[in-house]
């Protein structure tokens, strides 16, 4: 479940998710954990842990799995900041 507290996760719109933005990320064809109009981010690196993450998935299940209650969201083409790392 996603904890909209948990200062791991950066919570950016959706609006702004996709309006480019010069010096930001483009990440395609990607599922992303959609909650109350914002979709979310890893904040912190996780030393190599293979865990879930809340953005850019190729498969819809890893959004399903990671929280029931999230809305997977599929994004054509998204703009994130240069952080995290976890889209290559």
């Amino acid at each position: 479940m996603i904890n909209l507290d948990d200062k791991r996760y950066t919570p950016i719109s959706i609006k702004e998710v996709t309006t480019p933005k010069e010096g930001y990320r483009v990440i395609t064809d990607s599922w992303w954990a959609a909650i109350n109009g914002m979709v979310f981010g890893f904040r912190l690196n996780f030393k190599g842990r293979h865990i879930g993450t809340p953005q850019c998935n190729k498969n819809r299940s890893i959004i399903e799995r990671l929280d029931p209650d999230a809305e997977p969201l599929f994004i054509k083409v998204a703009y994130w900041p240069p952080y995290p790392q976890y889209c290559d």
